[in-house]
């Protein structure tokens, strides 16, 4: 179970067994893995920490914002969109001003696709107001368009029972932006 994941992390050398120890861990999602999960986010291995930031959003504990936070910040792509994800999957709105921040630093365009999923999952007005800045600014790229699209339309699916307007105006501003995207999209293929 999950004590012999435990053990297993805390005696390995090989990065590899690691990082699939904790993979195998973020299966079990076991309530007993998250002191385990939560110290391996801080693994010197790149494929360590990739996973463990998996595995800790699968536990869905909000006492991991803080490490994950924290990982927004990793030198590795990978582990700061598994970071992102992870902070999506907690659910915890408490993570949307971190996501925001990263997202105005963040270069990396699966980074990017990831903090705007975790702001769509958690679908703060802030959340939904940054995707739909995105959203609509030629500025970036028609990939990063998409994916603050993407994060923008679930925000606002999450709040239909909010005031009709609201939706309504969120929905009109996202519009356009998306079919003008979708039409750039063609164009390249």
């Amino acid at each position: 179970g999950a004590q012999g994941y435990a053990q297993l992390l805390a005696a390995e050398e090989d990065e590899a067994l690691r990082a699939n120890a904790l993979a195998a861990l973020s299966r079990l999602a076991h309530p007993d893995s998250f002191n385990t999960a939560v110290a391996a986010l801080f693994d010197l291995s790149d494929a360590v920490r990739k996973n463990a930031a998996v595995a800790v959003g699968k536990l869905h504990d909000a006492r991991a914002l803080e490490p994950l936070i924290m990982l927004l910040d990793d030198e590795n792509p990978q582990v700061r969109a598994n970071a992102a994800w992870a902070l999506g999957e907690i659910g915890e709105t408490g993570a949307v001003d971190a996501l925001i921040a990263r997202l105005d630093r963040e270069l990396d365009a699966q980074a990017r696709q990831m903090l705007f999923v975790a702001l769509g999952v958690l679908a703060t007005p802030e959340a939904c107001e940054r995707c739909l800045a995105e959203a609509t600014t030629q500025l970036t790229t028609p990939n990063s368009r998409i994916a603050a699209m993407i994060g923008a339309v679930d925000a606002i699916t999450q709040h239909l029972s909010d005031d009709a307007a609201t939706v309504a105006r969120q929905s009109d501003r996202l519009r356009p932006a998306l079919l003008s995207s979708l039409a750039g999209a063609d164009d390249n293929e």
